[in-house]
This record gives structure tokens, sequence and C-alpha cells, in this order.
């Protein structure tokens, strides 16, 4: 009802609440590589609007799905504070739910293929502790700007970290083709609808056909 009043009768912000409380349950419930692989499909083919997709004459019907995943929230919600995105918050729950069952000895990951991290987990930690030398090395040296620096750390230690996420989801060979799955079908998808925007939606004046 809060959502209700809050959104003038949106009847998507009044579900809204539901729907994410939802999602965490079913993702909390079911082995962590199926909402990893919604996760990447979805990172994959919303439209950014950063991007600024065909150059703004054209919208999809999950546009602001996109915006509300792939943008800064205090874009979207005119908060300053939310300074992250709603990919970081939906990673951030897979990181704890892929926490908790590690510490619980949880084997409803899986663990055919788990020996070790392999080469690119130990690249990936190696990454990280370079990640961790040059700020703490930056802070000593003096007049450091610490929100400006945790941005640019938070930046360069994104890829390596979900490395280590992308490992613990991932444990079978049969895991590593559902992701190559839905890497190719996501490709497929955005050039369909390039190849539709191209055909159906003129540019803008100014910019060539």
């Amino acid at each position: 009802m809060v959502c209700v009043l809050a959104g003038d009768g949106d009847v998507i912000l009044a579900l809204t609440p539901a729907l994410i409380l939802g999602a965490l349950y079913v993702a909390w419930m079911v082995p962590l590589r199926w909402p990893l692989l919604v996760t990447t499909f979805l990172a994959l083919t919303l439209e950014n609007p950063s991007d600024s997709p065909a150059c703004g004459q054209w919208k999809s019907p999950f546009y602001e799905i996109g915006a509300a995943l792939l943008v800064h929230l205090n874009v979207t919600l005119r908060n300053k504070a939310l300074v992250f995105s709603g990919l970081d918050v939906v990673l951030a729950c897979l990181f704890v739910i892929a926490a908790v069952r590690y510490f619980r000895g949880s084997r409803i990951d899986g663990t055919d293929g788990a020996e070790g991290p392999g080469p690119i987990g130990r690249f990936a930690a190696l990454s990280l502790a370079g990640v961790a030398w040059m700020w703490v090395y930056g802070l000593a040296r003096g007049e450091a700007d610490v929100p400006n620096s945790l941005w640019q750390v938070q930046r360069v230690a994104y890829l390596p970290v979900l490395v280590f996420l992308f490992q613990r989801a991932f444990r079978r060979p049969s895991d590593a083709a559902a992701l190559g799955k839905v890497i190719v079908s996501a490709a497929c998808l955005k050039a369909l609808v390039a190849i539709y925007v191209r055909v159906t939606v003129a540019p803008p004046p100014g910019e060539p056909f």
C-alpha cells in the first residue's frame, strides 16, 4: 500500500517489493548457477540508458528494468546516497548466498570439478592483491582522495571478484556449457533487436542512416 501511494497507483511499483522478495527466496533455494545464469542473460540483453541505445529513438518494453539494473540507482531513484546499480545489489545478494552455503558446507551447488581455484582463480587473487597493494601505497603517499580511490578500486576489482562467484556457481562441465549457451543466446537476441531497430527506426536528424 505504501508503494501504491508513493507511486500514484503505479501497479508495477506496488508489485516490486513482492517480486524482489520472491526472487530472493528462489535464489536462496535453488543452485547458485540458476540465478547467476539469469542475471548474466539480463545484464547482456537489457538496454543501458547510459549507452543511449538507438540514439534515443527507440525503447524496448524492458527499458526501465534495464535502467534499474544497469545504471546507478541515484540516477533512477534520484537519491544521491545510492551510488550503486541494481546489478551491484543482485551480485551482492548472490555473494551472501554463496558465502552462507560455503560456511555451512552446503552441497546444493555440487562438488564435481571443484578441486581448487585453478589457474584463473589464482590469477584473480593475484589481481586483487595488486589492487589492494596499489590502493594502500597510494594512501601512504598522503593527500589521497579516499572516496574517488574506492570508486576506482571497485571498477578494477569487479572482474576478479566475479571470477570467484562464477567459480563457486559453475562447478561442472555442464555448467560451463550452460553459460556458453546463455551468452550465445544473448548475442543472438541483441543482434535480432539491432536488425529490427535498423529496419524500423529512423535515425535522428543529422545522423547517417
